[in-house]
């Protein structure tokens, strides 16, 4: 993801968790049951900031909540119509494989469920970076400073 989607991406997680600023993956997965927009946030932001650590959890946690996401994430931007980069597309792809879907314990919503709010989110995302990007000319080093300052607020 580029460094403007990443911005975008930090600034609605904090919005979404109401400036909460999670200690570990453990604190942002109980956010996520809290809120559901956090939920539908969490796959892009941990994509953004801290991907082996997530597909890390996700390998090791019993909770089915990162498994979910992360097949519902793959399927949302496997989409053709969404555009997305191979990236991304490789990247919950193969976390998605790492972690299976459990039967024996499931979400409260089903995996379409996850996947049709996740796809708008992708959109919302891209519609909100390409707003950034060619209506706003940011400097690189002004979204860099902005997102230190919310990452160090994070720490």
């Amino acid at each position: 993801m580029s460094r403007t989607m990443n911005y975008v991406v930090l600034n609605e997680i904090t919005h979404a968790i109401e400036g909460q600023r999670p200690a570990s993956i453990e604190r942002f997965v109980q956010l996520a049951y809290a809120h559901q927009s956090a939920a539908l946030l969490l796959p892009f932001y941990m994509y953004s900031w801290h991907p082996h650590e997530w597909q890390e959890y996700t390998l090791w946690v019993a909770d089915p909540l990162p498994a979910i996401l992360n097949h519902a994430t793959y399927m949302a931007v496997d989409a053709p119509a969404l555009h997305a980069a191979s990236s991304i597309k490789r990247y919950f792809y193969s976390a998605s494989m790492i972690a299976p879907l459990s039967e024996a314990n499931p979400t409260a919503r089903s995996v379409e469920h996850w996947v049709y709010h996740l796809s708008r989110q992708y959109y919302r995302l891209q519609q909100k970076t390409h707003l950034i990007d060619t209506h706003h000319q940011i400097p690189s080093t002004w979204l860099s400073r902005r997102q230190k300052a919310l990452l160090h607020k994070e720490a």
